[in-house]
């Protein structure tokens, strides 16, 4: 009879310096453990070297072929000071452990920094196994010092073992993305729905290290659910998932969206470039009664200031260069009832119809909020204390700056576009160089900058707040002229500053449009492949005519790291790829 067993160990003692190698070693250092019958042996794992110390937790996984219900069982200790020992062994409880086979094991030690933690262990007689050590941070999961047989051991693969997963939802679409060992040999994937049972099921694309899963059917998410994965020999782990968890942009505008036609595809009345639906010319004719028939009542330009013609023009070095094409770019306002869920597949099955998206909401990345120059480590780092650490790299780990403005601090006729809440330009660090230019927000005409948390302002005070005036921060180019073009709404009352794909692809292609070289935007949507670089995506597009224009674009990578943590709360963090930061050759990120 072959099972798998997975089990989650976790120490409890807090060592400060993780282990750079572990080896799992039967006593005596023996790699393969003969026992014809029934015995307690004793399992190792142990740090390359004395000064080091034992990780705070790490998985045991194993595959055994046994005549016994139970061929390999752990004893718990009290400790006695040399090692760290088994103390609390908990079984499977939740439905999640339960389903993937995994028990917790706890550590305790007597004192000091044990390098070894040691499993006394009964194994049934007549068992073959082996036993592989997995833990956060060790690249290498096949060298053979992780891994210990029974009696020969089996050839039967190890069961998959998710270290994380983290997500993106959309309006009736689901993305995940995982890592974790032994992950090539999943088949099948699932979000079960704890309390119901109801599968949703993934289609599973496995990665170097690890898989993305997606689904187009995700209605609605269970609240409480868990990730099923099923590998070719039938073994199953599982994650707990919870949609709380979700990056979610979910709430994506729930009365528009974003669609590009063919050329010549839909004309606006002159004069009229927002309108019903029954005041366009449609080629073909049908189109406009399969627009309202499926949930359009009126259209309105993107980017009326873009005609066809303007596809032909010079880029900032005075060469000729071919745009985009992006008069076609409309938003799509819906009849009330109408969801955009529905509504977007239905308008890209229309002929005239290049393509159709959710107008997402996109959110400011995080920024420093240090009131003086001496702790914008950045800038200049000289290994300064930050609130009782050193700052991050140690001295010299910084921009440059202070040699830069040796050199220049920018200029007047040197300007940037700041994407984002706006800028308050009354603010004595950016009075004298700001330019409130416009706002694209649905509220307001002015890019004064209305968020709570300044996010904006803050934006604007790292390009280039005033230096040398005894105020504030020193910007990295503080005679740089800001031009405010507002495209998130600023939060209010506890809520985050936000705003949709629309505003911000208008306000990339308005920069363009003004002839500004440098558009900064702290923002971005995270995506694991909804935005991808091959798409027809608004955004994708207006970054690539403001980049054949000579303008450089420098967005925010992100800072969003979602986790689903595994039953002994593993804290892997990898961030999602993030838009526009990932479109290649483009983007400054």
């Amino acid at each position: 009879m072959c099972r798998a067993f997975v089990c989650c160990l976790a120490l409890l003692v807090a060592f400060t310096t993780p282990a750079s190698a572990l080896s799992l070693r039967w006593s005596g250092d023996h790699r393969d453990l003969q026992a014809a019958t029934a015995r307690a042996c004793t399992l190792l794992v142990q740090v390359s070297s004395s000064a080091e110390a034992l990780p705070a937790e790490w998985r045991l996984i194993w595959v055994a072929r046994s005549d016994d219900d139970a061929p390999f069982e752990i004893q718990t200790l009290v400790p006695d000071g040399a090692y760290a020992d088994v103390c609390e062994h908990r079984p499977a409880a939740s439905i999640t452990s339960i389903v993937a086979r995994v028990d917790t094991v706890l550590y305790c030690a007597a004192g000091g920094r044990p390098g070894i933690a040691r499993y006394v262990s009964n194994v049934a007689a007549g068992t073959n196994a082996k036993i592989k050590l997995v833990a956060p941070g060790l690249v290498d999961t096949t060298s053979d010092s992780l891994e210990v047989t029974i009696n020969g051991g089996v050839s039967d693969p190890y069961p998959p073992v998710i270290s994380f997963v983290e997500g993106v939802a959309l309006p009736g679409e689901l993305s995940l993305q995982a890592t974790g060992v032994n992950l090539a040999t999943i088949e099948r994937g699932a979000l079960v729905d704890n309390q119901t049972g109801t599968e949703l099921n993934l289609d599973i694309a496995i990665q170097e290290s690890g898989f993305i899963a997606l689904s187009s059917d995700a209605q609605q998410l269970p609240p409480v659910a868990r990730l099923e994965l099923h590998d070719r020999s039938g073994a199953v782990t599982a994650l707990p998932f919870e949609s709380a968890t979700m990056v979610s942009l979910g709430n994506s505008a729930d009365d528009r969206i974003i669609i590009r036609f063919q050329p010549g595809a839909a004309a606006p009345p002159a004069g009229s470039p927002n309108d019903a639906i029954a005041s366009f010319a449609f080629s073909p004719p049908a189109l406009g009664s399969a627009l309202s028939a499926v949930g359009l009542e009126r259209l309105e330009r993107l980017f009326p200031w873009f005609n066809h013609e303007d596809v032909e023009t010079t880029n900032a070095f005075g060469e000729p260069v071919h745009l985009e094409d992006i008069a076609d770019y409309y938003i799509g306002h819906l009849t009330a009832g109408a969801e955009p869920s529905t509504v977007i597949p239905l308008v890209r099955a229309l002929d005239g119809v290049l393509h159709a998206e959710a107008d997402i909401v996109l959110r400011p990345s995080m920024v420093p909020n240090d009131p003086l120059f001496p702790l914008q480590w950045g800038l200049r780092n000289t290994g300064q204390n930050l609130c009782g650490r050193p700052a991050i790299g140690g001295a010299d780990a910084d921009i440059g700056a202070t040699f830069a403005w040796d050199h220049t601090l920018g200029s007047p006729s040197a300007s940037v576009a700041i994407l984002d809440t706006g800028i308050d330009n009354t603010h004595v660090d950016l009075a004298q160089n700001t330019i409130l230019d416009t706002a694209f927000v649905d509220y307001t005409t002015s890019a004064f900058d209305d968020d709570q948390d300044r996010h904006g302002t803050a934006v604007a005070g790292l390009v280039g707040a005033a230096s040398n005036n005894q105020v504030g921060v020193s910007g990295v180019a503080p005679h740089t002229t800001l031009h405010a073009i507002k495209v998130l709404a600023g939060g209010a009352c506890g809520a985050p500053a936000g705003g949709y794909l629309s505003w911000f692809a208008q306000g990339i292609e308005w920069a363009r449009y003004q002839g500004i070289r440098v558009i900064n935007a702290s923002l971005g949507t995270p995506s694991a492949g909804i935005v991808p670089e091959e798409s027809l995506s608004v955004l994708r597009v207006a970054c690539l005519n403001a980049y054949l224009s000579g303008a450089l674009i420098v967005a925010a990578a992100g800072n969003i790291r979602t986790l689903i943590d595994g039953p002994t709360g593993f804290t892997f963090e990898q961030p999602w790829p993030v838009y526009p930061a990932c479109y290649s050759r483009r983007v400054l990120a």
